[in-house]
This record gives C-alpha cells, structure tokens and sequence, in this order.
C-alpha cells in the first residue's frame, strides 16, 4: 500500500519519467525499507540475547538501575537465589569451547 502511494506520489511529482521507472523506484523503495526494518529487528534481538547470556534478568530491564520491584521478595518466598553474572559468562564460555 505504501509502495502504490508512492508510486502515485511519484507519477505527479516528476511527470517527465515514465511510469515503469516510477513503479521500479517505488518498489526498490519498499525493499530498501524492509531491508531497514529487518536489520533494526535482527540487531534489537541480538543485544536481548546479550543482555541475557551476561546474567541479566530480562533484556528490558536492562535500563533501569535495579531489579524489577518485588522481584527480590519472589525470589525469597521461592527459595531462589539472585543470578551470578560471573557463573553465567563462565558458562557461556565453556559451552563456546565445547562446541
């Protein structure tokens, strides 16, 4: 849909060019735009993942100062104990020798 927008953009902004070429640029347009979407999709999960093999709670608390609230009480009550960043790289690279 937004690539027929801009492709009707494109018809009465530069009347001069032939309509195949504006359909073709539209298009290369779109697909630039989801090469771009995909990206940013792809390194997004990357750094979660990164945050998470280095000990962390969860990837969107990653930003804030501290655990999320209770969180520490939960972990209490079930007898669990807070994770060790250490122990978590330590076995992200052993497993990384392993494989």
């Amino acid at each position: 849909m937004i690539s027929g927008l801009a492709f009707f953009i494109g018809l009465q902004l530069f009347p001069a060019i032939p309509a195949g070429q504006v359909a073709i640029h539209a298009a290369l347009g779109l697909a630039g735009g989801v090469a771009v979407i995909t990206c940013v999709a792809l390194l997004y999960l990357a750094f979660g993942h990164f945050i998470l093999r280095r000990g962390g709670t969860d990837a969107q608390w990653f930003w804030f100062p501290g655990e999320p609230k209770g969180l520490a009480r939960l972990r209490a009550d079930a007898g669990l104990a807070a994770p060790d960043p250490i122990a978590a790289a330590r076995l992200q690279s052993n497993f990384e020798k392993s494989g």
